[in-house]
C-alpha cells in the first residue's frame, strides 16, 4: 500500500492555514520580528597512547547553518486576533576521521512555523490553529574511555562538550493543532446580540499532532490527541478524548485509547465544587477509558467514579472522598475493582475539647478466568478526643478498631489509648507527657494463627535548666505475649513487631513473650550562635528464642553567624546486627566493601564554610567511618579542602576580573580480612582571568597519586574564548598524563596519556 508523501491531516492543516492567511492579509497590520539564524563550527579531536597499545587519533569538525524569516502580523489591529510565519532552513554536516579513517555525513531540514489565532473583541470565540517544525538539530557526543572521565571530574571545569562529536540527532518533528473555544470571556460587547452571547455555551476542542521522523536513530512515530469538552450545565463538564500512538520500529508499542469523563472537571483538568447550600459542597465525576495496544497484553478497560462530599459548619465538619475504580483487561484476562470510602469527621465541644472520627473502607477484588480469585477487605475506624486542661494540660483519648478479610486469612485489631502532655500556656522549665497503649490481634494467614495481646507505656520529659540549656528523655515498653503475623492488618501494628533501627531482619512472625524498650536521654545547649546536643539511646528486644539490643551515642555541633558555618557530627553504634550499605562516605575514587553486619561502628563529619572578607572564602571537610566485626572491619576517610580568592575591579562598576581556586583532596580506605586498602592524594589549581566582562581566560593544573596502584596523574587543563549574547568563540584544551613507577608482569609499561583539544564557533541572529 502507498503512502502519501504528505499526512493528510497535515495537507488539511497547511491548506487551512494557507487560505486564512490570503484572507488574513488584507486585514494585517504592525509587522515585527525580520530574519533569524545562525551559525556553529566545532573542530576538535582526541589523541591517546598507551604502551603496548595502538596510538588512537581522532578528529572532528562538525558544521551547523540555519537561516530563516518570519513575521507576525496583526488582524484589524488586533481586534480580530493574529497571525504568525516562519520559514527557514538548516544544514549540517559532520567529518570525521579515526586513525586515518574518515567518515562524512550532512543532513537538512526545512524549518517552518505557521499560526492563526482569531479572537475577536468582545466576542466568546478563540480559534487557533498551527503547524510547526522549528526543533533545531543537534550533534550528539560520545563517551569514550578516558583518562578525564576515570580521573578528573571535569563536569565542573570543561564539562561535557570536551568529548568528541559523532552522530547527528536531526529529523521530522513537525506539530500540527488547531483549538476552538466558545463561551469564553474576550473583552467587553455592547451590541444587540449581547445576551445571547452572554449565555453561550462553553466549549474546547482541541487537536495535535506530532510527526516525529529520525531514521538515523530510528525514531519514527505518530501521536495523535483530539479532545471534546463542552460544559451542558452550570457545572458539569463532558470530556471525550482520542489518542493514537504509532511507533513504525516497534509496532508493540502502538495503541489507541479512547475517554470520556462527566462531571465537576472542567476544560483545565481542575475539580470544581458545587455549593448545594451556604455550608455543603459537591464534587463528583464518571469516566470511562478504552485502552487498545498492539500487544493485548497491556490493553484493557477502565472505569472510575468519584463522589466527594464536604459539610463546613461553625463547630463540626464532614468531609467523604469515594471513589471507585474498575479494570477489565483482556490478556490474561481479569476484572480488578477497587473501592475507597473515607469519611473524616470534627466537632467541637467546647474551646478546649473537640472530638475527631475517621473512617476508611477499602475493598479490592480480581476476578481471574484461569485462577482463583483475589480479595483484600479492609475496614478501619478511630475516635479520638482532646481535651485541654486549665492548667496547660492536654488529655486525648484514642480508640481505634480494625477488620480485614482477604483469600488466604482474616483478622481483626483493636487499640485503646490514652495520653497526657503538659505545656503550659505561661513560661514553665518543664514539660512532659505520658501515655498507655493497650492493642489486642487476632486472625489467621495461610495456617498460621494469631492471638496476640499488647501492652505499652511511653513517656517524655524536657526540662529548661536555663535559657540556653535543657536535658530531657523519651522512652517507651511494650510487652507483646501471644502469637503474631506483623503483615496481618494494614493500619494497626504490634510495636514489638518492628526491627530495631539499624537492623535489616524484618521478620515479622513471632510465636513467643516479646519485650521491647527504647530509651533515649539528650541534652542541649545554646549560646548565641552555638549549639550542641550529646544523645544517648538504647534499643532493646528479647522475643523469648533471643535478645538484641543496639546504643548509639552522638554529639553534633552547630555554629552558624555571618562568616562562620561549622557543622559537627560523631556518632558510636554498637550492638547486635548493625548493618549498613557502606554509602555514607562519599569520595571520588576509593570504593567500599558490600554492605554487611557489624558490631560496632564509628562516624565523624564536619564541615566548614569560612568567609574571611569579600575576597576569601575557605570551605573544607571531612568524613569517616570506622566498622567493626568479630571477622572483619573496615575504614574510610575523606578530606576535602577549598580555597577561593577573588579579585574585583573598579572602572565606573565593581565586576570581578580574577578568580583562583586550589583544592586538595585524600581519600583512603581499608578493609581488614581482604587486606584491600585505596588510598589517593589529589591537588589542583584553577583560574579564571576576565580582561572584560565578555572575554575570559580560564586553566587547570591537577596532580592525582594513586599510592595502591603506585601511579601518578597530571592533567593541565586551558579554556579561553569571548562571549557576547549573540556571539561566542572558545578554545578548549586538556591534556593528561597516567605515570606508573613499576611495569606490569610483562615487564612492559602501561604508562597512558591523552589530550583533547576543541575550538567552537556559534553566532546567532
Amino acid at each position: 500500500m502507498c503512502k502519501s508523501a504528505v499526512p493528510a491531516p497535515l495537507k488539511m492543516v497547511a491548506i487551512c492555514l494557507l487560505l486564512l492567511l490570503c484572507v488574513a492579509t488584507g486585514y494585517a497590520h504592525a509587522s515585527s520580528r525580520g530574519l533569524w539564524g545562525g551559525v556553529g563550527l566545532t573542530y576538535g579531536g582526541r589523541d591517546y597512547s598507551r604502551a603496548g597499545l595502538e596510538d588512537t587519533e581522532q578528529s572532528f569538525f562538525s558544521q551547523q547553518y540555519v537561516l530563516g524569516y518570519g513575521f507576525t502580523r496583526d488582524l484589524a489591529r488586533g481586534r480580530l486576533g493574529q497571525f504568525s510565519f516562519d520559514i527557514g532552513y538548516e544544514w549540517l554536516a559532520l567529518n570525521t576521521d579515526v586513525n586515518g579513517v574518515t567518515d562524512k555525513v550532512d543532513t537538512d531540514k526545512l524549518l517552518f512555523n505557521g499560526e492563526i489565532e482569531l479572537a475577536p473583541k468582545g466576542l466568546p470565540f478563540y480559534l487557533d490553529l498551527y503547524s510547526r517544525d522549528m526543533q533545531r538539530s543537534h550533534f550528539g557526543r560520545n563517551r569514550v574511555g578516558s583518562l578525564f572521565d576515570d580521573y578528573s571530574s571535569y563536569g565542573g571545569f570543561m564539562g561535557d562538550s570536551m568529548r568528541p562529536v559523532s552522530n547527528i540527532f536531526n529529523g521530522t518533528h513537525i506539530r500540527n493543532g488547531a483549538t476552538l473555544m466558545v463561551g469564553i470571556n474576550n473583552g467587553h460587547y455592547q451590541g444587540e446580540y449581547r445576551d445571547l452571547l452572554a449565555h453561550a455555551p462553553k466549549l474546547l476542542v482541541d487537536y495535535s499532532e506530532d510527526i516525529v521522523e529520525d531514521h538515523m536513530n530510528e525514531i519514527d512515530y505518530v501521536a495523535r490527541n483530539l479532545a471534546f469538552v463542552s460544559l451542558n450545565k452550570k457545572d458539569n463538564w463532558l470530556h471525550v478524548r482520542q489518542s493514537d500512538y504509532q511507533n513504525n520500529y516497534n509496532h508493540d508499542e502502538d495503541f489507541s485509547e479512547y475517554s470520556m469523563l462527566l462531571g465537576t472537571i472542567d476544560h483545565h483538568n481542575q475539580r470544581r465544587w458545587i455549593n448545594l447550600t451556604n455550608w455543603v459542597k459537591l464534587s463528583t465525576d464518571i469516566s470511562f477509558a478504552d485502552h487498545a495496544a498492539e500487544r493485548t497484553d497491556d490493553s484493557h478497560e477502565t472505569y472510575y467514579a468519584n463522589l466527594f462530599f464536604s459539610a463546613q459548619r461553625e463547630k463540626y465538619s464532614i468531609d467523604v472522598f469515594n471513589n471507585f475504580a474498575r479494570k477489565y483487561s483482556v490478556s490474561p484476562e481479569e476484572i480488578e475493582r477497587t473501592l475507597e470510602v473515607p469519611v473524616y469527621f470534627r466537632y467541637n465541644l467546647s474551646e478546649d475539647s473537640d472530638v475527631r472520627a475517621m473512617f476508611i473502607g477499602e475493598a479490592y477484588e480480581v476476578n481471574r478466568s484461569a485462577s482463583l480469585s483475589e480479595f483484600d477487605n479492609d475496614y478501619y475506624a478511630t475516635l479520638k478526643h482532646d481535651y485541654v486542661t486549665q492548667g496547660g494540660g492536654r488529655f486525648s483519648y484514642n480508640l481505634a478498631a480494625e477488620t480485614r478479610e482477604w483469600e488466604t486469612g482474616e483478622g481483626n485489631a483493636f487499640e485503646a489509648g490514652v495520653d497526657y502532655y503538659y505545656a503550659p500556656r505561661r513560661r514553665s522549665k518543664t514539660r512532659y507527657s505520658v501515655g498507655y497503649k493497650l492493642a489486642s490481634f487476632d486472625g489467621e494467614d495461610a495456617g498460621f494463627k494469631t492471638e496476640f495481646l499488647e501492652n505499652s507505656v511511653f513517656g517524655s520529659v524536657t526540662h529548661h535548666i536555663n535559657a540556653g540549656w535543657s536535658l530531657g528523655f523519651t522512652g517507651s515498653i511494650a510487652y507483646g505475649s501471644g502469637t503474631i503475623d506483623g503483615n496481618l492488618m494494614t493500619h494497626i501494628h504490634a510495636m514489638v513487631v518492628k526491627p530495631l533501627r539499624y537492623s535489616h531482619d524484618h521478620s515479622v512472625e513471632l510465636s513467643h513473650d516479646t519485650l521491647r524498650y527504647m530509651a533515649t536521654l539528650f541534652t542541649e545547649a545554646k549560646h548565641n550562635r552555638l549549639a550542641n546536643r550529646i544523645e544517648l539511646s538504647y534499643d532493646f528486644k528479647d522475643n523469648g528464642v533471643e535478645a538484641e539490643g543496639q546504643y548509639v551515642a552522638s554529639h553534633r555541633l552547630d555554629y552558624d553567624d555571618r562568616d562562620v558555618r561549622l557543622t559537627l557530627l560523631n556518632r558510636y553504634l554498637g550492638g547486635d546486627g548493625l548493618y549498613f550499605a557502606n554509602d555514607s562516605v562519599e569520595g571520588l575514587y576509593a570504593s567500599e566493601p558490600s554492605s554487611s553486619d557489624y558490631e560496632q561502628v564509628f562516624e565523624s563529619s564536619a564541615d566548614l564554610r569560612y568567609t574571611l572578607n569579600r575576597y576569601y572564602l575557605l570551605t573544607a571537610g571531612y568524613q569517616y567511618e570506622k566498622k567493626f566485626s568479630s571477622d572483619s572491619g573496615t575504614d574510610a576517610l575523606s578530606i576535602s579542602q577549598e580555597l577561593q580568592r577573588v579579585f574585583f575591579k573598579t572602572n565606573g562598576m565593581v565586576r570581578k576580573y580574577v578568580e583562583v581556586i586550589e583544592r586538595l583532596e585524600y581519600e583512603w580506605s581499608e578493609t581488614q580480612k581482604s587486606g584491600i586498602d585505596d588510598e589517593y592524594w589529589a591537588l589542583s589549581l584553577e583560574s579564571t582571568y576576565w580582561p572584560r566582562h565578555w572575554a575570559f581566560v580560564s586553566g587547570r593544573v591537577r596532580y592525582l597519586l594513586d599510592i595502591n596502584d603506585e601511579s601518578g596523574y597530571q592533567e593541565y587543563a586551558f579554556k579561553t574564548g569571548v562571549r557576547f549574547r549573540r556571539l561566542s568563540v572558545e578554545l578548549k584544551y586538556s591534556y593528561g598524563e597516567k605515570n606508573f613507577d613499576s611495569s606490569d608482569s610483562s615487564g612492559s609499561s602501561s604508562d597512558e596519556n591523552e589530550s583533547l583539544y576543541e575550538l567552537s564557533l556559534n553566532k546567532t541572529f
